[in-house]
């Protein structure tokens, strides 16, 4: 697994390796930008302004949000990340955190709209994701949303025959979501599957 300093060697060629991956439709990027763009018509259509991002990268999603007139809080592990989100988005409130230890208290100082986070979850093993992700529900309105967009699958099953066919290529050291494994903790959960290897997670407070 990459540390933040392996993330911060990356992350001037990100955006490559990644429309890479998707226009050959392979693993870990097929539908890459189709599940970025569903999450930010999504959040633009129903007029959620402020967004929190967690784990945003190069900032693709946030920025394109950004420039249509959301505010942007968020944190990356990074800080070659963090120094190219905050090129794009100047007024938005980004911190340096990693996901082992929570959301930030400088992000805890408001309620959002909506929470994204795209490609980053698989970061953590399944019972830290719990953890993880009632934490944002926390910080959400009454009416907020969650979305995770990432490499995930409704059953294990899924996964196993995803693992068999990318074998050559597939990391071992990232956990990707289960739908069936994490359901029963959260009330309010959907799932679209986008590819043969990745989808949206939707979770209301």
């Amino acid at each position: 697994m990459l540390d933040s300093k392996g993330f911060n060697r990356w992350a001037s060629q990100y955006d490559d390796a990644v429309i890479r991956s998707e226009n050959e439709n392979s693993y870990p990027f097929a539908g890459y930008s189709k599940i970025l763009g569903t999450i930010a018509e999504r959040i633009l259509n129903e007029k959620r302004k402020d967004v929190l991002d967690l784990g945003f990268g190069t900032a693709v999603l946030t920025s394109y949000l950004y420039e249509n007139g959301c505010c942007i809080s968020g944190m990356d592990f990074s800080d070659e990340m963090v120094r190219i989100a905050q090129s794009k988005m100047p007024e938005a409130n980004l911190f340096k955190g990693d996901f082992k230890d929570g959301i930030p208290e400088a992000l805890k100082t408001k309620k959002y709209d909506a929470a994204v986070c795209t490609y980053a979850i698989h970061h953590l093993n399944d019972e830290d994701k719990i953890v993880f992700i009632n934490e944002i529900l926390s910080v959400l309105k009454d009416d907020g949303i969650l979305m995770i967009g990432d490499v995930a699958f409704q059953s294990k099953d899924d996964l196993l025959k995803c693992i068999k066919q990318n074998e050559e290529i597939w990391d071992d050291d990232e956990i990707y979501c289960v739908i069936e494994n994490i359901r029963p903790y959260f009330e309010h959960i959907d799932f679209k599957q986008m590819t043969f290897c990745s989808g949206i997670i939707f979770i209301r407070k």
